[in-house]
């Protein structure tokens, strides 16, 4: 199967290169995130975006690992946390959780708690190799491989 690439995408440096292409491949607000991990899968279905900013696109990096080659090709890991698209502007990890927090709705309690818990960009860099240790001793113990 031969793909496409314009013109414009052949010039770019690989970062960008993966940048522009997951960008092609997804909305303007789009979560990337691991469906097989218990609390990522918790989080991904509870956070509730403003009604104003659209419907958020849960991406399963698990289940679309092309999508794991692209994340480290534009220089994130999705390894090291979830990864966050909104518009032109891409966060990972402590910055996608603060994102998050920042864009939620605050329509219930865990919507409240979660802009309470991450809406300081210092509490959330501290919070979230807390929460990445936690989500890694628990593959372990379900014994579910790395993405």
């Amino acid at each position: 199967m031969s793909v496409f690439i314009p013109m414009s995408l052949l010039s770019m440096t690989p970062p960008n290169l993966a940048e522009a292409v997951l960008a092609e491949s997804v909305s303007s607000l789009a979560l990337f995130y691991d469906e097989g991990c218990p609390a990522c899968r918790f989080y991904s279905r509870r956070v509730r975006l403003q009604a104003t900013l659209g419907q958020l696109q849960l991406i399963d990096v698990r289940a679309e690992p092309h999508y794991a080659q692209l994340l480290a090709g534009a220089g994130y890991q999705i390894e090291q946390g979830m990864v966050l698209r909104v518009a032109d502007s891409w966060y990972g990890g402590a910055d996608a959780l603060q994102m998050l927090a920042l864009l939620s709705s605050r329509s219930n309690v865990f919507n409240r708690f979660n802009f309470w818990l991450f809406k300081s960009p210092r509490r959330a860099k501290v919070c979230y190799p807390v929460l990445r240790s936690a989500r890694n001793s628990l593959l372990w113990l379900l014994r579910l491989p790395k993405i």
